[in-house]
């Protein structure tokens, strides 16, 4: 309860493949899990923001400053801002610590270790000069450094989902995209392929 589908299916792969071991290392009699199924995935859509919806989150959520999960309108839209310029999902963010932050570079940006990225392969996504200079602000009046994350006051269990939902309805910006696909907090990455497209970005530099 609480997990979706795929993280459930990810915890029978697991038993499964433990289960497998013990019973042909004869600690078992069989493999209770060995006929169990997957449950179908929910792949259903999500929905992409317009330019003009994302940067209407993100001013709205600032502007009001309404506290959510106890966390500041203001960290709400930052973590909004890293989404939808990085790509990096949910997790990902909430595990950036500010050591991966390379600011001062003449191109700045944001490294995602392997130990904290979906296909455990390290990436470097370029970070805009606009929000590379916000973040190089507010680590100087955190006084933050080194292996801090940047988000800290994000629990990792936090409901990123039930808050943008929250900030989309404070910025009037409807659930659904114009093709009714559902908004949610990984629309944020799917906006930020639909950016890179729209601004000329061949496909292999989208993929």
């Amino acid at each position: 309860e609480g997990y979706s589908a795929t993280t459930r299916g990810h915890y029978l792969d697991a038993f499964k493949t433990f289960l497998n071991w013990a019973s042909e290392d004869h600690r078992i009699l069989h493999n209770p899990l060995a006929k169990m199924k997957r449950e179908v995935r929910d792949s259903a859509r999500k929905g992409i923001l317009t330019p003009v919806q994302y940067v209407a989150l993100i001013q709205t959520t600032i502007e009001q400053g309404i506290e959510r999960l106890n966390t500041t309108g203001y960290d709400r839209a930052l973590l909004y801002s890293l989404a939808g310029s990085t790509g990096l999902r949910r997790l990902e963010l909430l595990r950036l610590n500010w050591d991966d932050l390379h600011l001062e570079d003449e191109a700045p940006y944001v490294l995602a270790r392997a130990d904290i990225t979906k296909n455990a392969k390290e990436a470097r996504q370029p970070l805009p000069l606009s929000l590379a200079g916000e973040l190089k602000l507010i680590r100087k009046q955190r006084n933050a450094t080194g292996a801090d994350r940047i988000f800290a006051g994000f629990p990792m269990w936090i409901n990123t989902a039930e808050l943008i939902r929250q900030d989309m309805k404070a910025a009037d910006i409807p659930l659904e995209d114009r093709e009714g696909n559902e908004i949610c907090f990984h629309s944020l990455r799917n906006s930020y392929i639909s950016f890179l497209v729209n601004g000329g970005a061949s496909v292999k530099v989208a993929q």
